[in-house]
């Protein structure tokens, strides 16, 4: 058995994870015709967690790239914690959150209101989720996966819909987390080591 799947044996012993394959789930596809404007790489390129369940871009990439898998899941594992400790309901609307507020657009089109609603569709920084995602990158930091350098950009290019354009804000975030890991981090950054 891999270090990747004994992660994952580990992890199970914390939350109810479950691992999937984005080339295998036809949610994934539909969510695909959504976010690909976007970000064209996220079937290919991106790790994705809804609930419990963390979708691998593919099976060959977890079988051929354990180590790399394990690192990846190391990160997603953060946000599995954090939708423990708050809820999938809570982590969800405050991750998407303002963007979400378009669904309202389109729950009353008739409505007066329909444009306001309609203007969340555009990239307004969102701030749970650059804390979300600093949390989890900060782990990166802590396991040597990246340099700060590298992750800055996330937070301000498309790929998370421009999240958090303050780099400035965004690398003192990373630094926090990264010195002061809180103990879900802590937790995760534990499990892994025991592992490797």
């Amino acid at each position: 058995m891999s270090n990747f799947y004994l992660f994952v044996e580990k992890l199970s012993k914390e939350i109810p994870l479950k691992i999937k394959y984005k080339d295998e789930s036809w949610e994934m596809r539909l969510i695909n015709l959504i976010v690909r404007w976007f970000n064209p790489r996220f079937m290919t390129d991106f790790t994705t967690v809804i609930g419990y369940t963390v979708y691998f871009s593919n099976r060959r990439f977890v079988e051929n790239y354990p180590h790399r898998a394990m690192q990846i899941l190391a990160h997603e594992a953060v946000h599995l914690l954090d939708i423990k400790r708050l809820t999938f309901p809570v982590f969800a609307f405050a991750y998407l959150f303002p963007q979400i507020l378009v669904i309202f657009a389109f729950l009353f089109p008739l409505s007066p209101y329909f444009l306001i609603f309609l203007i969340f569709i555009a990239p307004f920084p969102a701030p749970f989720r650059a804390y979300f995602e600093a949390r989890a990158y900060a782990l990166d930091l802590i396991l040597n996966r990246y340099y700060l350098e590298n992750i800055v950009p996330y937070f301000m290019n498309w790929d998370y819909y421009q999240m958090y354009p303050y780099q400035k804000s965004v690398e003192n975030m990373l630094r926090r987390w990264a010195r002061n890991p809180d103990r879900y981090i802590r937790k995760v950054v534990e499990m892994y080591h025991k592992i490797v």
